[in-house]
C-alpha cells in the first residue's frame, strides 16, 4: 500500500502549526485557514504533513501539538522556527531517504524518483522534492549549491 504524502512549503507546515497551538480546542481545519489565511486546500495539505511530521496529532478533526516542539514555533524568529524545522525533519523518514539518495546522485528530481520508489509514496516525485527541498532549505538542512543543486549542512 502507497504511503501517503502532501505537499506543503515549510512556512505552511510552520503557519499551521503554530495555529494548532495558538487555538487549543478550536483548532479545525477551517480554524487555522482562517487564522493563517491560507486556502483550505493548502491547510488540509500543511496539516496533513505536519501529522506526518510528528508536530501536530488529530483527534476527531481537531488539531493539538504531538511534540513540545510545536510550541517553539510560536516565536517571531525565524532562526528558531528553522531550528525546531531541523530538528523535526532530520527524524522524518522521507528527508533521510531523499538526501542519502540526493548525495548519491547529486540530482535533486533523482533523488525523488528514488525516494518515492523506496517509500512507495503516493505523489508526483515533483511534489516529493518540492516538498523535501522547502523543507530542508528552510531548516538549513540542505544548502543551495551552484546551478541550482544542493548540498548538506553539516553544522
Amino acid at each position: 500500500m502507497a504511503r501517503p504524502f502532501s505537499q506543503a512549503t515549510a512556512e505552511q507546515v510552520i503557519k499551521v502549526s503554530e495555529a494548532a497551538v495558538a487555538l487549543k480546542a478550536e483548532a479545525n481545519n477551517a480554524t487555522i485557514s482562517l487564522y493563517t489565511d491560507l486556502p483550505a486546500g493548502l491547510t488540509d495539505k500543511a496539516l496533513a504533513l505536519s501529522v506526518d511530521l510528528g508536530l501536530l496529532a488529530e483527534n476527531g478533526g481537531v488539531f493539538s501539538p504531538a511534540s513540545t516542539l510545536c510550541k517553539l514555533l510560536r516565536t517571531p524568529h525565524e532562526s528558531e522556527r528553522a531550528a525546531v524545522l531541523r530538528v523535526t525533519i532530520e527524524s522524518f523518514t522521507p528527508f533521510q531517504v531523499f538526501r542519502e539518495e540526493l548525495e548519491a546522485t547529486a540530482d535533486a528530481s533523482a533523488a525523488a524518483t528514488r525516494t518515492k520508489a523506496r517509500l512507495d509514496i503516493d505523489c508526483h516525485r515533483e511534489e516529493i522534492k518540492d516538498t523535501l527541498v522547502s523543507l530542508a532549505t528552510f531548516s538549513g538542512a540542505l544548502k543551495v549549491s551552484h546551478g541550482n543543486s544542493y548540498e548538506r549542512d553539516n553544522k
